[in-house]
């Protein structure tokens, strides 16, 4: 079927690319692949939806919502995100999607991965096959849909970039906004944008040495270069913490101390940073030898290839140095990959490799599709979790509160404060922080919260609101330990310290009364309720 009348009225590489998908020399078998691709992408959808819906927030989730909702205004925005480790892009959508919704948080994140999805679907020029693999992988399909953060916009970029990339040259500007957003998503895709730009340079200078062309890159080419110089800088200014942060107390235990570990406790330890990506039971340097061979695998395409091992050193050394990576974070470095090999594939060499090459890239070819099939593995046992149990508390505390009449306007006193956080979307809830004394729906992570508190200061904080304010006051106890031992500590996350003694377990159990246990989640969100008498 012609379609020349529509590359003549149009310049958009996408358009004609999305057209081309539907019409081809063999119609029928075109229409087939557009019909089968809408409907893995309504499997995909419906799978997503319902497992959200049955998805409880947990803090980190609503923390973002809580912050966005907090501003008065974009730059008031600006202001209260310098010390939250995160740049403004996901704040600023929920920012703006809480002036159409206060329930933003889920719709956010399925739009921007049903828009991720669609483009690789359509765009991306993997087989249909391996395309249906990585839908239904952990990371389209749970962690960057289902949890509702800021790196589900890192994929959906990281795919209009690799869809822009190819007619970089007559779009240079359009992909380094694309880029600058993506630096703006979080620190990690700074990171890598840094070496897509690398790669960018190479490739310009390399066309323009085979055309025989002089290496002056052209206005759009500098400009586009400058957007993302600046949207890195950005990024760098608003995620890096001042010196009141308390996040750079946070080390992974092997952190820098590991330096000084035995080298093959070390090299064991550095290739177990991103088994995550794996399923459970499989050896933990599986993904890493699996990641390094898929880098192998674009060994024809050098810059690529340096840039995937680059990407690999830069992330493993962050992993261990600073802090150790989850899934949602080492998932970006795989989306990267997936990025590279979109670039592979859309300036496929027409001459043929020698045998070396070949081997490496079919080595590589196969290290991605076990990857892509150890996602489904790992996609399939979240998605599980999350439709059969819970994933936070405060979801059944908040029904618990407005179905109350006794407890619904309460003050509600947390210890670890953190573990309430995303209690505020469940419940219209007034939060104390006994340590910062304040009400607030987020804590912060700053010296203006004290490191230490004991079970006695907590008690006579919640005695002293219900004096003053007259309602009842909800103590939310996240330590399992307190009651069952007369006295202990507990430590936990940014160098926090919890104390009790057995007179403080007295006085618990004389001047409360035990009203709720929220205790089904898996994770650590929950607790036991005392009501102040």
């Amino acid at each position: 079927m012609e379609t020349t009348h529509i590359t003549r009225s149009s310049d958009s590489a996408l358009i004609k690319k999305l057209l081309a998908f539907a019409q081809s020399k063999n119609p029928r078998a075109s229409v087939a692949t557009l019909i089968a691709a809408l409907v893995v992408l309504c499997a995909w959808l419906i799978l997503v939806v319902f497992t959200a819906s049955q998805h409880e927030f947990w803090r980190d989730e609503v923390r973002a919502l809580s912050v966005a909702q907090s501003a008065a205004s974009p730059l008031d925005l600006f202001n209260k995100i310098h010390n939250e480790g995160h740049p403004i892009v996901w704040y600023l959508i929920l920012y703006l999607g809480n002036l159409i919704t206060p329930q933003i948080l889920p719709f956010a994140a399925l739009v921007i991965a049903l828009g991720a999805v669609a483009v690789f679907m359509f765009f991306a020029p993997f087989p249909f096959w391996l395309k249906c693999l990585f839908l239904f992988g952990v990371l389209p399909v749970y962690e960057y849909s289902v949890m509702a953060r800021n790196y589900g916009i890192s994929m959906l970029l990281f795919f209009v970039a690799a869809a822009l990339y190819k007619n970089k040259s007559r779009h240079p500007v359009l992909l380094g906004v694309v880029l600058a957003l993506l630096a703006n998503t979080n620190i990690h895709s700074a990171m890598l944008v840094c070496l897509i730009a690398l790669v960018w340079a190479w490739d310009a200078v390399a066309e323009r040495r085979k055309n025989g062309q002089t290496l002056n890159p052209g206005a759009g080419f500098a400009a586009a270069f400058v957007i993302i110089a600046a949207g890195v800088a950005l990024d760098v200014f608003t995620a890096l913490p001042d010196d009141t942060s308390i996040l750079g107390i946070y080390r992974n235990p092997i952190g820098p101390p590991a330096l000084s570990k035995p080298p093959e406790q070390v090299f064991q330890e550095a290739s177990g940073v991103f088994a995550k990506l794996m399923p459970e039971e499989a050896q933990p340097f599986l993904a890493m030898a699996l990641l390094a061979l898929a880098a192998l695998g674009l060994i024809r395409r050098p810059a690529l290839f340096l840039a995937a091992l680059a990407g690999l050193v830069a992330f493993a050394a962050l992993f261990l140095l600073v802090y150790w990576g989850q899934l949602r974070h080492q998932g970006i470095y795989f989306v990267f990959v997936v990025f590279l090999y979109w670039l592979r594939m859309d300036s496929a060499n027409a001459k043929p490799a020698r045998l070396p090459a070949r081997v490496a890239q079919g080595m590589g070819l196969v290290a991605l599709v076990g990857l892509l099939a150890g996602g489904v593995v790992v996609g399939y046992r979240a998605v599980t979790q999350d439709i059969t149990t819970q994933m936070s508390s405060n979801k059944d505390l908040g029904a618990f509160l407005t179905s109350s009449e006794a407890y619904r306007d309460a003050i509600i006193v947390p210890e670890p404060d953190y573990l309430v956080e995303s209690l505020p979307y469940y419940a219209p809830v007034s939060l104390f922080y006994p340590r910062e004394q304040r009400f607030g729906k987020y804590v912060s992570f700053t010296t203006a919260s004290s490191k230490y508190i004991t079970l006695g200061i907590l008690l006579n904080d919640a005695i002293d609101l219900k004096n003053k304010y007259g309602k009842p006051v909800l103590i939310v106890l996240g330590h399992k330990d307190v009651g069952p031992r007369q006295s202990g500590t507990a430590r936990f996350s940014y160098g926090s310290l919890f104390q009790w003694y057995s007179a403080d377990v007295a006085t618990l159990n004389s001047a409360t009364t035990l009203v709720g246990t929220f205790t089904s989640a898996v994770g650590d969100e929950n607790y036991r309720v005392f009501l102040v008498k």
